[in-house]
Parts: C-alpha cells; structure tokens; sequence
C-alpha cells in the first residue's frame, strides 16, 4: 500500500468504527443499512488484498501476533480514555483521531496499524494535560510507544511473488475506487438525514470522513463541536 492508500484505509477504518457504533441508528433505514454493509464487504476485500500484496513465505511469526495484540489492547485502552475525553471537551477534531473500535485498530495491513497506533500516540501527546484527569498518565505514553517499536521491530523486508504482488496492487486500486464511490455516492449523500435524529452518529460519522492522518500542523486548540457542512466533500478516487 502506498501512503496514500494508508491514510485512506485508516480513514476507512475510523468510518466503519462509526458505522459499528451506531448501527442502531439506522436500522431501519434499508439503503442507509444496505450501504452500511456493501462498505463492510468493501474494507474486508481490502484487508484480503493487502494481505495478498504483502505476503511472505515463512507466515506471520508467533511473537510478531502477540506483539500486535498487545499494541491493540494497549492502543484502545488510551484511544477510549482520550475519546471520553475529547466527548466532554466538545472537541470534534479530536474526537475524531481516536474514534476506533478495538477491532479496526488492529486491522488491515501492518503499515496502516502503526501509522493508526502513532496518530493515537499523537493526540495523547498534544493533549497530555486534557486527559490526565481520565487516567492517562506519561507511563502510559512511554508503554504505546515501546509496544509500537517492538511491533515495528518484527516487520520482516517483504519478499513478494512479483506476479501476485502486481495483481493485488491493481485490484486494491479498483476496490479503493468502489469504497470512495460507495461513501460519495450513497453513505455521504443519506447520512444527512441523521443530522437532527442522530447528531452524535452524524457528526462522527462526518469527522471520520475528513480526517486526515499526519497532519502535524493541525491546531490543537480545544473549542465546541461546530456542526458539520450539510453537503460532505466527495473523496477523490484513488
């Protein structure tokens, strides 16, 4: 997966964590649930594919598996104090950057789950006064970062089958296409309807789809949550 393509699935991830969340909301609405479901199927082709792209020979390691549940329990115990946190403050923006179930923090491919783990990582550090009072101390700053390295450190040089590599690279283009499609054209344009019935999914639903990862010169000034534009940006396809 190229950069890019990173930051998209993440941004995938933290949808489909609002999507996991609230499905109560929309229950009952049959496209709304329909398209809920086909964006599902979508992220699950996607882990497939980049599984494909990346595969190795000798298999993914005992303690590589380990140090990947251990850096999931460790990233979703602090991500969930600093969403608590960000729900209080009314801080929209942050609210945002942590908003992962356990599952999807540990899913998909390796690159995305550290680049995930360290924009957790990020928010905890810019907002270290904010959350203390929610039981996140600098210990538990200083223990994600060494399970985030020791996770790094198990990443083996991929040795890839260049046929199949090729193959998954253009089929998880085509897949990143019909995920874009799939929230521009359906999930974007219904959402709206939730905006007065369900503020809370809205809005999260809508911070997820404009998040970008990595952008360190983002202000980290607390304010109130301000309504999202009724109309959400389409994605670009990839």
């Amino acid at each position: 997966m190229t950069k890019r393509e990173i930051s998209k699935y993440n941004c995938y991830a933290q949808i489909a964590s609002a999507l996991e969340s609230h499905s109560q909301a929309y229950s009952d609405h049959v496209q709304f649930k329909k398209g809920a479901v086909a964006f599902t199927s979508v992220l699950d082709s996607l882990d497939e594919l980049s599984a494909r792209q990346s595969a190795k020979t000798d298999g993914v390691s005992t303690d590589k598996a380990q140090a990947l549940h251990l850096l999931g329990d460790c990233a979703y115990k602090i991500a969930s104090a600093v969403s608590a946190c960000a729900h209080d403050a009314g801080n929209g923006d942050l609210a945002g950057r942590v908003a992962y179930s356990r599952s999807n923090i540990t899913r998909g491919p390796e690159a995305a789950v550290i680049s995930r783990c360290k924009s957790i990582q990020s928010a905890i550090t810019e907002y270290a006064e904010q959350i203390a009072d929610y039981g996140v101390a600098a210990a538990d700053l200083t223990n994600l970062k060494k399970k985030i390295d020791a996770f790094q450190a198990l990443q083996p040089k991929p040795r890839r089958a260049k046929a199949s590599t090729s193959s998954a690279t253009k089929e998880l283009k085509k897949v990143i296409r019909q995920a874009d499609t799939l929230l521009g054209e359906k999930l974007d344009k219904l959402v709206v309807q939730f905006q007065d019935s369900d503020p809370t999914f809205y809005n999260e639903y809508a911070s997820a789809r404009k998040v970008v990862l990595n952008a360190g010169s983002r202000s980290t000034k607390i304010s109130s949550v301000v309504p999202v534009p009724t109309a959400i940006p389409e994605a670009k396809a990839a």
